[in-house]
């Protein structure tokens, strides 16, 4: 609950690394569906316009979920120079909204990125050789929220500066916005210091963990992860 908004339980299953899987999920329901649509060898006619249909459904509920338009997952229109506003910011429609700046743009997104890469990097090859402890959930939590990390960190920062560059406007739509960005603000922090929490929990578990070789890597990839956790403290409050 924010405010006298009723967050919606399918919006954990947009982040978590283990959704509900339930058909009835409005997120998870069109996985499914189209798990089964790309399985079949051979898709009807009107199936096949189903599966694009939730496709595209659930590419907007992921390009919503990473705060960047739909078209960046989807492969949509080339975009070329006269797609951009004289002070560079690309133009989604005649309106020539602005959308976020670019992630590079924050430093807490470029440091958490680089934290991020070492230790993704790290498991994915343990994975790769098949070794039994990159299989534990500990490592497979740390595979997955440390990879979320920067993008979470992005939308958040992306929406703080939206609010305090909200336009201006009449009282009613002006309103409308602010609280629209006060969910987003809200709910995305919320994720965040649950993601915090999970790679801090994670860590603690692979540095104590005798099974993985060089564990003292995690040891200094939570010193790491620690000096920055305070700035992430500072977005989500």
């Amino acid at each position: 609950m924010i405010g006298s908004f009723h967050v919606p339980l399918w919006w954990e299953c947009q982040w978590r690394r283990i959704s509900c899987r339930r058909n009835s999920c409005t997120f998870c329901g069109r996985l499914n569906a189209l798990e089964r649509l790309i399985g079949d060898s051979e898709i009807p006619n009107e199936s096949a316009v189903a599966a694009e249909k939730q496709l595209s459904e659930t590419i907007q509920y992921q390009a919503k979920d990473l705060g960047i338009p739909a078209e960046y997952l989807f492969g949509g229109h080339e975009i070329i120079e006269d797609d951009f506003d004289e002070d560079g910011y690309l133009m989604e429609d005649e309106r020539e909204e602005r959308i976020s700046p670019e992630p590079e743009a924050f430093l807490l997104y470029r440091f958490s990125r680089r934290w991020s890469r070492l230790i993704t990097g790290a498991i994915a090859r343990a994975e790769g050789a098949g070794a039994a402890w990159a299989k534990t959930e500990a490592a497979q939590d740390l595979l997955w929220y440390a990879a979320m990390l920067p993008v979470k960190i992005y939308r958040q920062l992306s929406t703080k500066k939206e609010i305090r560059n909200a336009p201006d406007g009449a009282d009613e739509e002006r309103a409308e916005t602010e609280e629209f960005l006060k969910i987003e603000s809200t709910y995305s922090g919320y994720v965040l210091r649950e993601i915090a929490a999970i790679i801090d929990f994670s860590l603690k578990t692979l540095s104590e963990d005798r099974h993985v070789p060089d564990s003292e890597q995690y040891i200094l990839a939570l010193r790491r992860f620690n000096r920055f956790r305070p700035f992430i403290n500072e977005i989500v409050s």
